[in-house]
């Protein structure tokens, strides 16, 4: 199985563990501090929950967990990255936000075969800047819909 390659630009970096991740620029929203999360339950343990950001209803997933990192404390610098894919808004827990990096066609290496291609379909690429190395993820495979329905199975969408 293939992964599609990241396309060149503009992308969020930031770190999780000792690893730096990075999102197109595109798909973030807002990057906000740690909020009061609800948590619903009955919901996969990736998910922490959902927040009212400014009246709507936003679900949010904690990278590490859905990564399989181990589980840590938040942080001064823990903060939620809201993002925006297809119909869908959500927010991602990330340890810090590094920076916007802009990456070219040249600086962008294909996913190097790690094992089980299906659990790294969020995988798009490997950016590389100096001695810098992030992985580039497609945020809208990272969790997918039917992940995210609920036990009745009305979807977490926000409005």
């Amino acid at each position: 199985m293939e992964s599609k390659l990241a396309q060149p630009g503009r992308f969020l970096s930031f770190h999780l563990g000792y690893e730096t991740y990075a999102v197109p620029i595109m798909t973030v929203s807002e990057i906000i501090g740690m909020s009061l999360i609800t948590h619903v339950p009955n919901t996969p343990d990736y998910v922490r929950g959902v927040l009212n950001l400014r009246g709507s209803i936003v679900p949010v997933v904690d990278l590490r967990l859905k990564f399989n990192m181990p589980a840590q404390e938040d942080t001064p610098e823990t903060c939620i990255v809201v993002v925006e894919v297809e119909d869908r808004r959500m927010g991602v827990v990330v340890d810090s936000v590094k920076e916007v990096v802009d990456y070219t066609r040249t600086e962008i290496e294909p996913t190097p075969c790690l094992g089980n291609p299906e659990k790294l379909k969020f995988v798009h690429g490997i950016g590389k800047k100096s001695d810098d190395v992030s992985i580039l993820i497609d945020i809208a495979s990272v969790v997918t819909r039917e992940e995210m329905e609920l036990p009745d199975h009305t979807l977490i969408k926000a409005a």
